[in-house]
Order: structure tokens, then sequence, then C-alpha cells
């Protein structure tokens, strides 16, 4: 059996006794023993109960009723000081991934069932070791950020070592961090092969506490995803604090194995340590819900197809027009109100000589919402505003800065035959390199330069 950790478990929720009533009337206890059993490929909450309740079968209705996502709402834990040095346990971010029904136990009142979720959050008590450091195990992605900073594994007689190319931290505020990796290896004395793993991790020192230093690794795994181009996350958390050492283990659903080396397609040809170092972190602290949500876009635009790669890249220009809209402008008006209404009225009385008199009540009703229109001056168009913030002319682009909305809004309302191929990939290559620069100017990195050269 596998090692587990053993707490007690309840169910926050008053619909659960009522599910899937087969006239049984015993009725279902508060809290559960439980046993949690947690691994990189599983975490597994295996829950007792009394098999009289057909609380497994109840529990199995409800979820079909509630938001899986949410799943950890619903969970409240206790008595997790069972287990030596654990204080805490908690599933409050976890999503269902699935559950099993009750399995018997022969004359046994007591069954049990399972439930596996994504997230799990533990506290132990702290030890002696490097306190206010943490560490982010990346997921396999993350390979490639720490592998530019080892050298290949140096043998010297019966001596194997793995050298950094540099001791360096790398700064966030107060914060330092570098890309290390986690030596492990595994030896049978049959074996002519000694296997050795490299586990990608970021270490931080100088933590405060856990809110901010989560801040600071999303920011940083952000930085790393824009960088190649791909979602490079973490899976297990250790933050080391004073008074207690937290544990988080998520697992990560399976992705598109896609990645680019550099920025090169923007112009940007500076190698990782050297954008590490900029203050890349400065703009984006400053601009933290546009960058995450953009950087998500332009990485998971490399996973879809052409159409849905066109309008999530298109998303990001819109996020980062959101909320740097020119307030509208009238018109200064010549004429007092008085006389002003009055050639309205005149305006109206020609244009009602255009439509029957039926429609007539109609059109003063329109009329009414078009009127109060006409005081207003044209907007500029937001793109063409956000480009020229940057320095970048719309009037130079291989694409119309009109023909890129066009293009979105056939895609949006589902006319895609009515926009060739050919077109359709020189437009998402052009604002692929955009909304690239966009990301970059966020960050506070102006060293690039858009290629308007695009050649099919």
């Amino acid at each position: 059996m596998d090692e587990h950790y053993c707490f007690d478990i309840e169910f926050d929720a008053n619909d659960i006794d009522t599910a899937h009533d087969r006239g049984n009337n015993t009725p279902i206890a508060k809290i559960h023993h439980a046993h949690l059993y947690e691994s990189p490929e599983k975490i597994e909450i295996k829950v007792y109960f009394d098999v009289k309740t057909d609380l497994d079968r109840k529990l199995m209705e409800w979820t079909g009723k509630i938001n899986w996502r949410k799943f950890g709402q619903y969970i409240k834990t206790s008595n997790a000081t069972q287990n030596p040095r654990m204080l805490n346990l908690s599933f409050e971010k976890a999503q269902l991934t699935g559950i099993s029904s009750g399995f018997g136990n022969g004359a046994d009142q007591y069954s049990y069932f399972l439930i596996n979720v994504d997230w799990v959050h533990i506290e132990w008590q702290a030890d002696y070791e490097e306190h206010n450091t943490a560490e982010f195990y990346l997921n396999p992605a993350g390979f490639k950020v720490v592998s530019s900073f080892y050298a290949p594994l140096f043998g010297l007689g019966n001596k194997f070592e793995s050298q950094r190319r540099s001791e360096k931290y790398f700064k966030i505020d107060a914060v330092e961090y570098r890309p290390e990796f986690s030596f492990g290896y595994s030896d049978n004395s049959k074996s002519i092969e000694i296997k050795i793993s490299k586990a990608p991790f970021l270490k931080f020192r100088n933590v405060a506490d856990e809110e901010s230093i989560a801040k600071y690794a999303n920011m940083v795994c952000s930085a790393f995803s824009f960088f190649y181009q791909n979602n490079i996350t973490y899976s297990f958390v250790r933050i080391r604090l004073p008074l207690k050492i937290v544990a988080i283990r998520k697992l990560l659903s399976p992705q598109v194995d896609y990645s680019a080396n550099s920025l090169w397609h923007l112009n940007y040809h500076n190698p990782l340590d050297k954008y590490l170092e900029s203050d890349w972190h400065i703009g984006f602290l400053q601009n933290q819900e546009k960058l995450f949500k953009s950087i998500q876009n332009y990485v998971q635009a490399f996973q879809v197809d052409e159409s849905s790669r066109y309008l999530l890249l298109y998303n990001i220009l819109e996020v980062m027009m959101s909320g740097t809209g020119n307030a509208e402008q009238k018109f200064t008006s010549a004429l007092n109100e008085q006389a002003e209404n009055k050639k309205y009225q005149e305006a109206l009385t020609v244009l009602l000589t255009t439509i029957p008199e039926t429609e007539h009540e109609l059109f003063k009703e329109k009329w009414k919402g078009i009127k109060g229109k006409l005081t207003y001056k044209p907007q500029k168009s937001p793109l063409k505003e956000l480009l020229i913030s940057i320095s970048l002319n719309p009037g130079n682009l291989p694409v119309s800065i009109d023909r890129i909305k066009e293009i979105r809004d056939k895609l949006t309302h589902g006319s895609i035959n009515s926009v060739k191929p050919d077109e359709l990939e020189k437009a998402t290559r052009l604002i692929y390199r955009i909304t690239g620069i966009l990301i970059l100017n966020r960050m506070g990195i102006n060293e690039w330069k858009l290629d308007t050269e695009i050649v099919n």
C-alpha cells in the first residue's frame, strides 16, 4: 500500500443527503475519516463511510450537478495534525478529476470510495534549513530554460560534475531567483549503467510569504513562456518560512510540445540570461493583468488551427487596447440650443419625405438615438492609436488596420470561407509580430523592430 496521510473530511453541501434517495433513512455522518495519496502522478482521497448511508452513490449524483472546477470549495478538512509534523491540509483550489464508487469490505460496516483532484496544499512544521527560500519545480517544458544555464556533465577520473555556467541570481524587488537542476540517480548492482536524472526548478531567496512568492513565480514562468512560446509552469512547490514549510502539488494537463528558441521574429536577439537581466519585471508588475492574459494567448495560439490562432492573437490587441480609449468629443455648436433643435426638426421633416407615411413614427424613434450621436466627433481607431503609441506606423503595414479588423469580424461570425487562406496566413504572421512587440513594450523592453516583409 502506498504511503498516505490521515485526516478527516467534510463535504460542505446540504443537498448530498437528499440525492439518490432509495428509501434508506440512515443519516450521513457530517465528518468522515480519509486518507490522502499524493505523488507526481496522482492526488487521491480515499473516503471511508458507513455503507448504510449510500454516501458513495449520493456523492456521485451530487457531483453531476456542481462545477467540478470549484470542487475544493466544497471540502473542509480537519485533524491533519495526527500526521507527524503536519500542521494543515487543504484542497481549496482543487478541481475534481474523477470519482469512483464504493468498494465492499465483506461483513464490515464501512467501505470507501475514491476522489481524484488536481491540487493539494500541505503545511508542515518548520525545519532548520534555508529559511525564506522556495523551490518551484517546473513542467517538462521548463527543462529548456534550465539547461541553458548548465554545461554538459563532465568527468575527470572517477568524479563527474555538471557545472553551472553562471552562479548569478536575478532579482525582482528584494527577491532573488535562478533556474536550477535537482539531480537524482538510480543504480543497480547488476547493471552496467547508472541513470542520472535532472529535474528543472526555480530557486528563490529572500522569500517573505507564500502569497508574494507565488506572484513572483507566476511572473517568471510567464516571462519564460513568452520567450520560448511554450507553456512553462510548475507542478510542485516547497516554500520554507521561519514558522512553517508549505508544500503544494498540482497535476498538469498534457500539452503540445512546441518550443521556439528565442524572440528573433521580433528582432530581439538577446539570449535568455540577458532577457532576465533586463528590467522586464518592473513593466510586468505595472501591467500584470494584461501581460498574464496576453502571454497565455500568445502561447496557446501555437496549439490551435489558423482561424483560432488569429482570434487568439487579435484578442491580445483587444486586451492591450482596453483602458486606453479616448473620451468622446462633441462638435462645437454654432447655434444656441433652441436654434439647433429647430434645424434638427427641419432635417427630420426632409428625411421623412424619403419613406412612406406609415413608417414615420418608427423613423422618429430611431431619429432620437441618431440625433444624439451626431453631436459627437468620429472616434479615432483605438488600434491605430495603440500602434502609434509604441512608434509603429499603421500606414506601413502589409495588411491594413481596417482589413485586420475585418478578418477578425468575419472569423468571429463564422464567415471563414470569405477569407482566403493565403491572406489569413499573412495577417496572422503580421499580428503575431505586432502582439509580441506589444508584450515586450509592456514589459519595458524596447530592443525590438517590426519586420513588415512577409513572404508567402
